[in-house]
């Protein structure tokens, strides 16, 4: 999660945008949210490994923020109490893959300076990777932190944008143009971001990393 910002702002042509304030990537942070792997088919015979090498980032992340890992099933919680750091805390949520950049919520700041969290539907990245308790992580995610949210009827994966805290939204043609998620025009697109995340202008590449 993002924490609070300083540099809230309302923006020209936007006077409730301050209602609807995205921290940038580089805001401090209140708590950092990890998943924990669960299916074991989706790693190909790799999970233990993905363990512990994850295991590795949370205890590097603990020295700095507190740090939650959704566990996703009460076998997935028992390892991860075993083989992560005392101070990371281990939640049961509903997930299914480990990205919870994509599957959870984003989190915004309102005028009064409380977050709420914003919530997409998701539909496995345009249905490649269908995966159990993956629709149900942003909700969870939210009421685990007490959030109120905000739901969208629109698919939107959190790890599809990128903000600089100023109403600057970077994303891709490949990802939010594609067929597979709403079939949207670029222009829909745009007063979707515009409405949700508070976007002052959209920067368009044409795909992927």
């Amino acid at each position: 999660m993002r924490g609070t910002g300083s540099n809230r702002r309302s923006w020209p042509g936007h006077s409730d945008a301050v209602d609807r304030y995205w921290p940038a990537e580089w805001t401090p942070q209140s708590r950092i949210w990890v998943g924990w792997p669960r299916l074991a088919h989706e790693w190909s015979g790799l999970m233990d490994r993905a363990r512990r090498e994850i295991a590795d980032v949370v205890d590097a992340l603990v020295q700095h923020v507190p740090v939650r890992v959704a566990a996703g099933a009460d076998e997935a919680a028992a390892i991860a109490r075993r083989a992560l750091p005392s101070a990371a805390e281990i939640v049961m949520i509903p997930t299914g893959d480990i990205w919870l950049r994509d599957t959870g919520p984003v989190v915004m700041e309102t005028g009064t300076g409380a977050l709420i969290a914003n919530q997409f539907a998701f539909n496995g990245w345009g249905g490649k990777f269908d995966m159990p308790g993956d629709t149900e992580t942003a909700a969870a995610l939210a009421a685990a932190e007490s959030l109120p949210t905000r739901a969208y009827p629109f698919v939107l994966e959190g790890g599809a944008i990128e903000g600089d805290g100023a109403g600057r939204v970077l994303t891709t043609r490949q990802c939010l143009l594609h067929r597979n998620r709403n079939q949207w025009t670029k222009a829909r697109a745009e007063t979707a971001l515009d409405e949700s995340l508070g976007a002052r202008s959209v920067y368009w590449i044409d795909e992927g990393l």
